[in-house]
């Protein structure tokens, strides 16, 4: 691993070998969000949750900035019931708050280019509160598309492991 990589849990170690374990577990596929579950301590994959990908919404369109992304509470609360049933929760001693156990990954299998889009980010901004009451942290979003794969906060990216493209289907 590189060394300005190091002591950084919110991105996966190596993304190349463990992106395809996680699709695998998770039956990813075009149109489906994966949540990964990795072990903080270990690093070891505990499981794996898959969602449908919702459709980001735009609140406005800004002279400077273009489209601006709203931020979904309907996809927040399906984020932080995920991490409930996935990580333990958040518990108060004399010696203070627990500690982090867990960190959840999202994995967005798309079509596309491999770059980062108003899709990944909508899980940025709705995983911010979402999994506060749980002993985990929210990991970097990444993107899996049939060309490849990138993270959001992780700049490496590859061009293995991919998903499937969809099949076309042509009417005769």
């Amino acid at each position: 691993m590189d060394r300005h990589l190091e002591h950084q849990p919110w991105i996966l170690d190596d993304p190349a070998a463990t992106l395809p374990v996680i699709i695998r577990q998770g039956r990813g596929r075009i149109g489906s969000t994966l949540v990964a579950h990795v072990d903080r301590e270990t690093r070891a994959l505990m499981g794996v949750r898959r969602l449908r990908t919702p459709e980001p919404r735009f609140t406005s369109e800004s002279e400077h900035w273009g489209q601006v992304l709203s931020p979904s509470q309907d996809l927040s609360d399906l984020l932080g019931d995920i991490a409930h049933e996935m990580a333990p929760p958040r518990v108060r001693t004399d010696a203070g708050w627990s500690p982090t156990a867990a960190d959840l990954f999202t994995v967005v299998c798309r079509e596309g280019y491999v770059v980062d889009t108003a899709v990944e980010w909508q899980f940025v901004h709705a995983w911010r509160y979402a999994a506060i009451t749980s002993a985990c942290s929210d990991g970097d979003v990444y993107v899996v598309t049939p060309d490849g794969w990138t993270g959001i906060m992780d700049r490496r990216a590859g061009l293995t492991p991919t998903v499937a493209q969809r099949p076309r289907l042509f009417a005769l």
